[in-house]
């Protein structure tokens, strides 16, 4: 229409949208919601009181209803997905749920709640040929269980295309890798079929066996595994979704969507650090931090730091409510004095929530001010980490099973001092408890315990004169000759006590190994030099030289100035002390401790200079470059046993003997299961933790 220069324009839809609310959920922030949801047809109706949903549906006619998902902001804007037409399915269709548990972790600190369900699963992962015939077929496996079922043995049958079985292996150690036996003349590119089962700590049932075909790839020229199905269920077509929610919240949580084939799921229960927010403003002219002593314990349950606070607010709730009662008289219309009533009911149950909640009233009872706010801070930990758990097994095409929350049939026995005010907690609700021994621990307990006791009898051996046979070691007993030869030839010796700090091990051992070739040079007056990288290395090597000198019976021998620092710069050092074996001409260079990418540096230079070197070292990194330029080199934990061995000294003797035979119990440990699992004995093995 034109009116006036104006233009109207009218438009009148022919159609109205037919589309009818049949299910509505509200944003799920901050937390995941659930990822599916279904709706109860009761008499042919949908009906959900709280979201004014009220349809009528006729389940005998569903093929005549097209479903849509709706999507909706703020601000009124709606996107819409494709129209989906309803899938018919029974009951015996949807997936099946194993029946799943919730405990605490027996093992931590407190940190995390154990979600078991079902029975152990092995799938193949991949697959190739370790020979130029063909006849080796290396398959690459997994396999999934929870702490209910412990694995002994996995059994893998192997069929060709044809169906005759061609292998059959016993994996009675998993170590995720089987090796395939197929026929001179079998066709390289056929298909195989996998039949896997278990044998566990529970029984499984003759009937539960896993099925998977590897399948040969044209374009990667390979065997492919397929799917792995468990009783006619394909196992990667369906996802597990574990839901947690809070004592104190309403809304679920996703925890973690898992793969059809896990059966356990470690759920993280964080710790809270602080239990309110400290800093809530800053007033920059008074230059105040600002900070709310409130805090909450439960969802509906506030109170402070402080009780005389509490006290205030009781007053001003008691205020406010006299303040409103008093205005009925004066209030004139019925919204107003409907206004003032819920303002009356409002502070009263606020005032009731403070005197009779039974938290409350026992931590307001305790004078002392520590004792009320670590109870307050507890119960509110304890909500705070307690959640109820369901399961939701999914294929992401509508075929899903929701299982209920999981409910103990009586509490369990956590020690809970709180159980009395939250009266669902224990049967419903779980959270994680702090553990004071790890069974994983035990094996590392028990050699701790027998290797103190080996190092007490050793070392009281030693101390009544026993003779404990030390194994001679090449380059100690070389130390002696080494030194002698630079006394002859009036030349100095140089040692190195590594590259690191006074904080490695490595280094402690080489100071140990100075004091000995220290208190030797002195005995036969020859100069020692001693270049240090670690400042607070330096000062020990000082005394430690002086020492050896006052032992020796010579301390008017000993020059400070020997013992001397020289720069932390890793290759400025190395400069440093290649320049002194050149001006100095040492005889005898000793590189004991920890060392880095200088060592070759440092020792092809003392080769060049015709000295004798000995080298100690644990860093598995430098040993080859000390075996091929010196002399003698003392490997690994000969550089510990090196100063027990010139020193005889008891309890450094008695301890190093402890370790041996620790070292040779273990050593038989370690025969004794490899015979026993070549014989399929594997009750040693698994008499260990996994891990």
């Amino acid at each position: 229409e034109i009116k006036e220069g104006k233009t109207t324009i009218t438009y009148e839809p022919k159609t109205k949208n037919p589309a009818q609310l049949i299910y509505s959920r509200g944003s799920g922030y901050p937390y995941t919601p659930n990822k599916t949801a279904f709706v109860d047809i009761i008499d042919g109706r949908i009906v959900d009181e709280e979201n004014h949903i009220d349809v009528a549906v006729d389940p005998e006619k569903i093929d005549d209803y097209v479903f849509v998902f709706s999507f909706d902001d703020y601000s009124g804007y709606e996107s819409f997905s494709p129209l989906a037409s309803a899938e018919v399915l029974s009951s015996a269709e949807l997936p099946v749920i194993p029946p799943f548990t919730i405990s605490d972790d027996p093992d931590d600190k407190g940190d995390y709640n154990l979600v078991k369900w079902g029975q152990p699963t092995v799938f193949l992962t991949n697959s190739n040929y370790v020979n130029d015939k063909k006849t080796k077929l290396l398959v690459s496996y997994d396999y999934k269980t929870n702490s209910n079922y412990k694995v002994r043995n996995i059994y893998f049958k192997v069929f060709d295309l044809a169906g005759n079985e061609i292998d059959y292996i016993n994996e009675f150690y998993p170590d995720n890798k089987i090796i395939v036996h197929l026929p001179k003349d079998a066709d390289k590119e056929q298909s195989l079929t996998f039949e896997m089962s278990f044998k566990c700590n529970k029984p499984l049932g003759d009937d539960y066996i896993l099925t998977q075909t590897i399948v040969f790839d044209e374009q990667q020229r390979s065997l492919i595994p397929g799917r792995v199905n468990l009783k006619n269920e394909n196992l990667s077509e369906y996802n597990y979704y574990v839901y947690k929610k809070n004592y104190t919240s309403s809304e679920y949580r996703l925890s973690k969507k898992i793969a059809g084939t896990e059966r356990e799921l470690s759920d993280n229960i964080r710790n809270e650090v602080t239990s309110f927010y400290i800093v809530k403003n800053f007033d920059a002219d008074k230059k105040l931090f600002l900070f709310s002593p409130a805090f909450s314990i439960l969802d509906n349950v506030r109170t402070n730091l402080y009780l005389s606070e509490d006290e205030k607010t009781k007053k001003t709730y008691e205020d406010e409510i006299a303040k409103y009662t008093a205005s009925k008289d004066t209030l004139e219309t019925e919204a107003e004095l409907a206004n003032a009533d819920d303002a009356i009911k409002h502070y009263t149950d606020q005032l009731a929530e403070l005197n009779e909640n039974p938290i409350l009233q026992k931590a307001n009872s305790m004078m002392n001010y520590t004792k009320r706010i670590k109870y307050l801070h507890q119960i509110r930990q304890h909500t705070v980490r307690s959640f109820e758990y369901m399961m939701i097994k999914s294929n992401g095409k509508a075929h899903f099973t929701q299982t209920p929350v999981l409910v103990l049939d009586k509490p369990e026995s956590t020690g809970n001092l709180y159980t009395e005010y939250l009266e669902d907690w224990g049967t419903q609700f779980f959270m994680p408890w702090s553990n004071w021994f790890s069974r994983r621990m035990l094996p590392t307990l028990i050699a701790s315990l027998l290797f103190g006791c080996m190092v007490f009898i050793m070392i009281n051996k030693a101390k009544k004169g026993h003779d404990l046979y030390v194994r001679p070691i090449a380059g100690i007993q070389e130390i002696d000759n080494a030194i002698g030869r630079a006394t002859e030839m009036g030349k100095p010796i140089l040692f190195v006590p590594g590259t690191s700090s006074i904080g490695d091990v490595a280094t402690l051992a080489g100071l140990a190994i100075l004091s000995k070739v220290a208190k030797k040079a002195a005995e036969y007056d020859t100069k020692i030099l001693v270049p240090c990288k670690d400042y607070l290395v330096l000062p020990i090597a000082q005394e430690i030289v002086k020492e050896a000198h006052y032992e020796a019976g010579r301390p008017d021998t000993f020059d400070k100035g020997s013992v001397f620092f020289i720069t932390e710069a890793q290759f400025a050092f190395v400069a440093g002390v290649n320049g002194i074996m050149i001006r100095e001409k040492t005889a005898t260079n000793f590189y004991m401790g920890m060392f880095w990418a200088e060592a070759l540096l440092l020792t092809e230079t003392g080769s060049s200079t015709g000295a004798i070197q000995i080298a100690g070292t644990d860093a598995v990194t430098q040993i080859p470059f000390f075996i091929t330029t010196c002399d003698y080199t003392l490997i690994g934990e000969e550089l510990y046993a090196a100063s027990a061995y010139m020193a005889r000294e008891p309890k450094q003797l008695g301890t190093l003997k402890a370790v041996d035979y620790l070292k040779l119990l273990i050593l038989v440990f370690i025969i004794g299961g490899t015979i026993l699992s070549t014989t399929h004995l594997t009750f040693l093995i698994n008499s260990f933790p996994e891990k």
